[in-house]
């Protein structure tokens, strides 16, 4: 059980509530509150044999998990949005509770997610080497929340089954993949493929591909996404960081991060330059941004936080 309270302190000047509209809800956009319980029911079983696989000794696990969230509708068109999105597809989205990435939207859900997931462990070492997945997911109604006003809200109740892969192929090589296929329009929504090398500490190079099928949210155009991402040493404690979302259907560049990042293990810094195409229907975003931050001991530090829009 999980409750989400947020609340907006702002005044008539802030620069949102210039061009925010005036929800029915609200008299003036000013002070802002918003209270979102969130109930989640997680169970599962684990099994495990030893058994020989291409002459390497493994142990296999078969893990049976059914997981419910419900969270129910709370009108937010009238909220701001600063820096959240719709979540990615993968494996790892298969168990969020909320279908946003950060605190500006929370979804309402009543979803039953049935995974059967079966792994590949060597016994010496601990490590996971392979990881196979196929779930149902249902949803017992549409949800209703939106990223932003004016999107559009599907007709049907989603069902879909996913299948996705991890394995290690290799000293410091790993690869992914995921598909969602929906059962109530019988047909491909969702994939994705991915591969990474990490031959050492710090040292992570990232490429992946990234489809999702046009929808009316997406004004009817197909995602065909390429990602490269990378960290890098390039001196002592200093890193580099990038990654750039190129759109093979639009051939133009999505969004781009490019940026030095100086660990001193107790702390840290970093200043990335953010580059981001403007969406469609927000088009307050800016396209590029400075943004520096930092962390002391495990807790940020409060005093960075700026963004700079050029």
């Amino acid at each position: 059980m999980a409750k989400h309270l947020t609340a907006w302190r702002n005044s008539t000047e802030t620069p949102w509530l210039k061009d925010a509209p005036v929800h029915t809800s609200q008299c003036a956009l000013k002070d802002l509150d918003r209270n979102v319980p969130t109930f989640r029911l997680d169970s599962g079983m684990r099994f495990e044999r030893s058994m020989r696989l291409f002459g390497q000794s493994y142990i296999q696990t078969l893990e049976p998990r059914l997981f419910y969230v419900y969270t129910p509708y709370r009108n937010q068109s009238f909220a701001p949005l600063f820096d959240t999105a719709t979540a990615d597809f993968g494996l790892a989205e298969l168990f969020m509770p909320n279908s946003f990435v950060g605190n500006d939207r929370v979804s309402d859900a009543s979803r039953l997610t049935a995974p059967l997931t079966t792994r590949f462990i060597d016994p010496s070492s601990g490590d996971e080497r392979a990881r196979f997945v196929l779930a149902e997911q249902y949803d017992f109604r549409t949800p209703q929340v939106t990223l932003n006003v004016g999107d559009p809200i599907g007709t049907v109740a989603r069902t879909s089954v996913i299948g996705g892969a991890s394995y290690k192929l290799g000293p410091g090589f790993s690869a992914e993949q995921a598909v969602e296929y929906s059962q109530a329009n019988h047909y491909l929504s969702n994939a994705e493929i991915g591969f990474g090398w990490s031959p050492a500490s710090r040292q992570v190079l990232n490429v992946a591909y990234r489809y999702t099928r046009a929808n009316s949210t997406l004004d009817y155009q197909p995602v065909n996404q390429f990602i490269v991402s990378e960290q890098w040493p390039l001196l002592h404690n200093v890193v580099s960081v990038a990654r750039i979302n190129y759109d093979m259907s639009a051939h133009r560049l999505i969004a781009g991060l490019l940026g030095l990042q100086y660990d001193a293990d107790c702390w840290f810094a970093r200043m990335c330059r953010v580059i981001h195409r403007r969406p469609r229907k927000a088009n307050r975003y800016p396209a590029s941004a400075i943004i520096p931050n930092g962390r002391w001991h495990g807790r940020p530090c409060q005093a960075v936080g700026l963004v700079v829009i050029l």
